[in-house]
């Protein structure tokens, strides 16, 4: 993020957010909240806390 590579980030993000959901930490809820963010111009988005808890987080630009 310090170095403004907001794309680059957002696909770790989004990899990150597949292998978790691969792993069964994520639930069907949370990946329709991720899926509409990437629908609607997120560069990124994944689960974050202990999991099955239904946080997630986005990255947007502010462009």
């Amino acid at each position: 993020l310090m170095t403004n590579k907001l794309e680059e980030f957002g696909q770790v993000m989004n990899q990150a957010h597949e292998n978790l959901s691969a792993l069964g930490v994520s639930h069907p809820r949370l990946d329709t909240l991720v899926d509409t963010a990437l629908r609607n111009g997120a560069l990124g988005a994944k689960l974050t806390g202990s999991g099955l808890g239904g946080v997630m987080v986005a990255l947007a630009s502010n462009e």
